[in-house]
């Protein structure tokens, strides 16, 4: 039999920095981003330039909430093709 006991509460990390979060993400899931928060395509700026406009112009908590959907959404075994397909639409 196993005893689960709480230690201490659950409670925000104090130290998590959205500027890493997003760092996470592959170029499509930002591109799905500034689609969903109605943003230029950028398609002609680094990956590090969109990240910084998704920093500077979407609200904290609308864009940690889009950070985790796109982790949870993400499927490994697509990815390939969708990055595939992600930069011969940007040619």
């Amino acid at each position: 039999r196993v005893d689960i006991y709480e230690y201490r509460a659950p409670a925000p990390n104090p130290k998590v920095q959205l500027k890493w979060q997003i760092r996470l993400l592959w170029r499509p899931e930002l591109a799905e981003l500034q689609k969903r928060f109605q943003l230029p395509k950028y398609a002609q700026k680094s990956k590090q330039f969109v990240q910084q406009a998704l920093l500077e112009r979407v609200e904290p908590d609308q864009l940690r909430k889009g950070i985790a959907d796109q982790l949870m959404e993400r499927d490994y075994t697509l990815i390939e093709a969708e990055i595939d397909a992600f930069r011969k639409g940007r040619r």
